[in-house]
């Protein structure tokens, strides 16, 4: 969560992904080079976020993080991360461990309480003595567990090789044969045989399937790159047709991992207008460091960024942090001025409410009770409720929609509290026995590997660190670029660069097209070309019509090749493919 001074997120972001390709794709390799550019350009950029490399120890000697040790003692201030995993011997700070532990909400850390690898400080001043070294903390190991994860995909790798080693000798052998031994073992005709063993020659040239085969999925690479799903691995494309379950995780890929307030409720005067509390609200918020303070700055100002260039705020006077409660200070009111407090409950005990206050707050809770509640205390009574959530992103209904419609039923798998993560999952319409809540990164492999044992393909798509070992013990990981860690781009098979979540499950169908015309590329010369051999082993057959019919095949598998750069994989909601009448004569059409 960012403070008050944060940039306010755009609604919308310009996709310099479409720009990869606009015209016509003429030359297979051309489209190849110019989509796994794009990728690798992208993933570059993605990967820039790296870990962190110095640190300080409490003296204020800056020290490699490489050279961190068990027993050192390491300053951490706002913004920087925790590099091992260790214990905090002074301060208190309130941290985001959502890209460890995927829960969205900060946790406050102080003396005596254990903190992790990955861990950023939000506020306050923390000492931390390391009870691990940066190689041996919490990170550290399920990096090298997504590695091993990953070390298992090269069979189809090695069973190509070894059929191309086979191929180009077998052919040769053949042709031996005809044009020498069986003019030998029959009637001495060399010429004959000469003729046809030529022709299983020219029928035996494997550019209409070495060419048409991987078209289809080169063009699906490119074509996903220009949305922006950048395919980081070609036999992806063939292994998303083959999943037969969906894992969503919900911290930064269903939601933004930023808290707002969903919910503003009088509870007390209802002749206060609503827009002056949520600005003398804002106004006190402005001085604090707290994560709660600019979702309250946006849900009165309408963003954050413009709070600074806002000059209709009153000037609030004698304002105090209070530790565990929330904040308060005087603003100008028409009494002359009036008691301002925000916090949790145990502000109306600070401000003395009366009992019918307490319990009008209780049943606010209740009625809340998914979400963080705020009260908004004036001259000691209770005025208004705040209740704060995360941020729901605003295409997640509709890729789980989607994902529904093709035939899926994706679960959520969130490390967040099931207080949390229940209303998320209502919101989107995810079937609750399929939610898990509270998991851990090592519950969340379990989880993958489980269904893998049953034959169940998994699509897994995250953002987190906690996310990485799930993604890469996936049959499919999918890592949202943007605003993911680096270790879960790394190990995803695909990354999203775009906030644009129904873009996968439209990318799943235009695999599942890819992979059908990738067969047809395969089965049709084959066809093809065992009819002209057997033709030609029982009968002259002339050496242009070889020649034609292999280059009519090759052109037809080229034409099929990149009819998978359609645009009809990619309409907008509302005008395209994924409605659910079209999705289903599609799927019929693909059978």
């Amino acid at each position: 969560m960012h403070g008050p001074g944060a940039r306010c997120s755009s609604a919308s972001r310009p996709n310099d992904f479409e720009s990869i390709q606009r015209g016509t794709v003429a030359e297979p390799k051309v489209v190849e080079s110019v989509a796994l550019n794009r990728v690798s350009s992208a993933l570059r950029a993605v990967l820039q976020l790296q870990a962190v490399h110095t640190v300080h120890l409490v003296e204020g000697k800056a020290v490699p993080v490489s050279e961190l040790k068990p027993g050192d003692e390491i300053a951490l201030r706002p913004g920087e991360e925790c590099p091992a995993d260790g214990l905090v011997s002074k301060g208190s700070a309130s941290c985001s461990e959502a890209a460890l532990s995927g829960e969205s909400r900060p946790v406050h850390k102080q003396k005596g309480d254990l903190i992790s690898s990955g861990a950023v400080i939000l506020n306050g001043y923390l000492e931390v003595t390391l009870t691990t070294a940066s190689s041996q903390s919490a990170l550290s190991l399920i990096e090298a567990q997504v590695e091993e994860a990953q070390m298992k995909r090269t069979d189809k790798h090695l069973m190509i090789q070894r059929f191309a080693r086979l191929w180009t000798p077998s052919i040769i052998f053949a042709v031996l044969v005809i044009c020498i031994l069986i003019p030998l073992l029959t009637n001495g005709d060399f010429q004959t045989w000469s003729h046809r063993g030529l022709v299983v020659l020219l029928t035996a040239c494997p550019c209409a399937i070495v060419i048409g085969a991987p078209l289809a999925t080169t063009c699906a690479i490119a074509a996903a790159a220009s949305h922006g799903l950048l395919i980081k691995r070609p036999e992806t494309v063939e292994k998303l047709p083959h999943i037969a379950a969906v894992g969503l995780d919900k911290t930064g890929t269903l939601t933004k991992g930023e808290l707002s307030v969903l919910a503003a409720e009088k509870l007390g005067d209802p002749n206060l207008e609503e827009e002056v509390v949520l600005k003398w609200a804002a106004a006190l918020e402005l001085r604090s460091s707290h994560p709660i303070a600019a979702a309250i700055v946006s849900k009165a100002l309408g963003c954050v960024g413009e709070a600074l260039e806002y000059t209709d705020l009153p000037e609030v006077t004698n304002f105090r942090v209070l530790p565990g409660v929330g904040i308060q200070g005087f603003v100008p009111s028409k009494t002359g001025s009036s008691k301002v407090i925000l916090g949790n409950k145990r502000a109306l005990d600070v401000a003395n409410a009366d009992p019918s206050d307490h319990s009008r707050f209780i049943a606010f809770q209740e009625k809340y009770h998914h979400h963080t509640a705020v009260a908004i205390m004036i001259d000691g009574k209770l005025q208004f409720g705040l209740a704060l959530n995360d941020t729901i992103r605003q295409e997640a209904a509709k890729m789980v929609e989607d994902f529904k419609t093709i035939g899926f039923k994706p679960a959520m798998l969130t490390g967040d509290t099931a207080e949390a993560g229940a209303f998320v999952a209502q919101s989107l319409g995810l079937d609750d026995e399929l939610c898990r809540f509270a998991m851990t990164p090592d519950q969340k492999h379990e989880w993958v590997a489980s269904s893998e044992s049953e034959g169940r393909h998994v699509l897994i798509l995250g953002d987190g660190i906690n996310d990485a070992t799930a993604l890469a013990a996936a049959h499919v990981g999918v890592a949202i670029g943007e605003t993911g860690a680096a270790l879960a781009a790394q190990s995803a098979d695909i990354v999203m660069m775009t906030d644009k979540l129904y873009r996968l499950p439209q990318c799943v169908l235009l695999c599942r097209y890819a992979l059908r015309i990738e067969r047809l590329n395969i089965a049709i010369p084959c066809i093809v070309k065992l009819l002209q051999a057997g033709i030609a082993m029982a009968m002259d057959i002339k050496l242009w019509i070889v020649v034609v019919a292999d280059l009519g095949t090759l052109l037809l598998a080229l034409l099929l090749g990149i009819s998978v750069l359609s645009p009809a994989f990619w309409q907008s909601p509302g005008s395209g493919i994924l409605t659910v009448s079209k999705t289903r004569r599609f799927r019929r059409r693909l059978r």
